[in-house]
C-alpha cells in the first residue's frame, strides 16, 4: 500500500484522525485507516510526491532502472524474461521497470486498485507503465494460479494486511521454481504506530530469522512456512528483509494466522 520512500512526514498526513484511530474498535479503525490511505495518495499525487523520496515523475518513468539490492543481487539463477508480481503496490509500483540485459515484465496488485486507477485519472494520469491491478494479496492465488511469477516482491504493505501469513504462502505458491520472494519492511512499523489505522503488523529479523507478529500472535517464518520454503533474512538500516525461496509446492494457502 504505502511507502512513498521514507522521507520526513510531511505535515498533511499528520491529521487529527490518527490520533483518533488509536481509541476505534478495530472493524472502525481500519476503515478510518483505508480512509487515510487514500488522502495520502491523493495529496501524493497532487503534490507529484514533492517532499517525498521518490516522487510522481520517477514512478511513471517506464526506463527507470530497477533498484532493489535484494533483488538485483540474486539475478543469478533467474531468467533473461523475468516476470515480477509487486504485492500491496499502492497507485504506481515503487520499483523501476529496467534491469540492464534483462526483459522485465511488471505486474502490481493492490486492494485499491480501483480506487488509485480513479485518482490517477482525475490528476490526468491515464496511462501508466504498469497499471496496478485489484486484488487483496489473499486471493492472488485464486487471480493468477500458481507458478506464475519469478520474483514476489512486497515492501511496506503486509504489515497493513488482515492476514499477511496467508499472504505470504499466496506469493510463495504464485512463485516459480528457482524464483523468490522478497520482503522489504520497516521494522515493527505496528508498534511504532501504536496499531492505528492500517498499522496492524510487525515485521522484524532477531536471531530466528524474520518474525511477524502482532499484539497476540508471533510468528517464526521458518516454522511458519514449515519444509515449503528457505527462509532467509538480514536488517538493513531501518528494514527487516526476508528473502524465501519455494522449494517445492506451497503450503495451503488458506491456513492463516491462527487465534
Amino acid at each position: 500500500m504505502r511507502d512513498p520512500g521514507r522521507l520526513p512526514v510531511p505535515e498533511f498526513s499528520r491529521e487529527p484522525l490518527r490520533r483518533l484511530a488509536g481509541r476505534l474498535p478495530p472493524g472502525v479503525n481500519r476503515i478510518v485507516g483505508l480512509e487515510m490511505e487514500k488522502r495520502f495518495w491523493r495529496r501524493y499525487v497532487q503534490t507529484r510526491g514533492s517532499g517525498w523520496g521518490l516522487t510522481l515523475d520517477d514512478r511513471l518513468d517506464p526506463e527507470a532502472p530497477l533498484t532493489e539490492r535484494l533483488i538485483l543481487d540474486r539475478l543469478d539463477g533467474l531468467p533473461r524474461e523475468l516476470s515480477i508480481l509487486d504485492v500491496g503496490a499502492g497507485p504506481l509500483t515503487v520499483l523501476g521497470k529496467r534491469i540492464e540485459g534483462r526483459t522485465v515484465h511488471m505486474t502490481a496488485t493492490d486492494p485499491l486498485g480501483d480506487t488509485y486507477r480513479e485518482l490517477l485519472a482525475r490528476e490526468g494520469v491515464v496511462a501508466p507503465p504498469v497499471a496496478t491491478l485489484t486484488c487483496a494479496g489473499e486471493d492472488l492465488l485464486e487471480r493468477f494460479g500458481p507458478a506464475r511469477f519469478d520474483v514476489a516482491y512486497a515492501r511496506n504493505a503486509l504489515d497493513h494486511a488482515r492476514d499477511p501469513l496467508t499472504i505470504i504462502r499466496n506469493m510463495i505458491a504464485l512463485t516459480k521454481p528457482g524464483g523468490l520472494v522478497a520482503l522489504r519492511h520497516n521494522r515493527r512499523e505496528g508498534e511504532r504506530r501504536q496499531y492505528t489505522l492500517l498499522h496492524a503488523w510487525n515485521f522484524d529479523v532477531t536471531d530466528e530469522g524474520p518474525v511477524l507478529f502482532d499484539r497476540r500472535r508471533r510468528f517464526v517464518l521458518r516454522d511458519a512456512l514449515g519444509a515449503s520454503a528457505d527462509v532467509g533474512g538480514h536488517l538493513d538500516r531501518q528494514w527487516a528483509c526476508a528473502v524465501i525461496r519455494p522449494k517445492g509446492p506451497g503450503l495451503d494457502s488458506n491456513q492463516g494466522p491462527t487465534p
